[in-house]
């Protein structure tokens, strides 16, 4: 089966704002102007994200980002709770599980994702769901994003900071409550950041 085709480039805002950080229902409505149940989204989001991993395994280019290893490990050495908020299905989790050792740093039980009935960012549901499976007040917690959406939903939800990963260069601008970084090689940066 032909996952979507939509015959045409997806432009980087659009990519932003419809797919980075969405769920496949909201991709679909926008991209392909149809709708489909949470089961229907959820099987045919599958059948791409296989290709997806496949893709993933075939490339050098899949590994936890630069400078994150020590940052975690960081946050695990200081005690500081922490968890996954992501658009991707649990097939996807449990796949990055498997081969980024996340296991390390978080526990798979508590990460909250995409089920097919949550919605998507920018509304702030999976945030928090993810600071309720570990028992964290969301005024008191730090996310971080580096998707449009996840940001917006990042401050619907009630986050006390925002860490802004702008590995994509869209040149995010910081407010109050943000710190933008480039990478997680900003360590220094980070950790004062977490601190104030």
């Amino acid at each position: 089966m032909e996952i979507f085709k939509i015959n045409r480039p997806i432009l980087e805002d659009e990519f932003q704002k419809y797919v980075h950080g969405k769920n496949i229902i909201d991709t679909f409505k926008y991209f392909l102007n149809i709708e489909c149940s949470p089961e229907e989204a959820l099987k045919i989001g599958e059948e791409k994200e296989v290709i997806y991993r496949k893709m993933c395994l075939e490339s050098p280019d899949f590994k936890l980002a630069v400078g994150l290893v020590d940052f975690l490990d960081y946050l695990k050495e200081k005690g500081i709770d922490r968890n996954i908020a992501t658009a991707s299905a649990f097939p996807n989790v449990k796949f990055f599980f498997d081969h980024l050792d996340l296991d390390n740093w978080f526990d798979i039980n508590n990460v909250a994702y995409n089920d097919g009935i949550i919605p998507g960012k920018p509304d702030p549901s999976i945030f928090l769901l993810a600071a309720k499976n570990i028992n964290v007040d969301i005024k008191d917690s730090i996310i971080f994003e580096d998707s449009y959406s996840g940001i917006e939903a990042a401050k619907r939800a009630g986050a006390k900071k925002i860490v802004v990963v702008d590995s994509m260069k869209n040149n995010y601008a910081e407010k109050n409550n943000m710190l933008v970084i480039k990478d997680f090689r900003e360590i220094e940066r980070l950790i004062q950041f977490i601190n104030s």
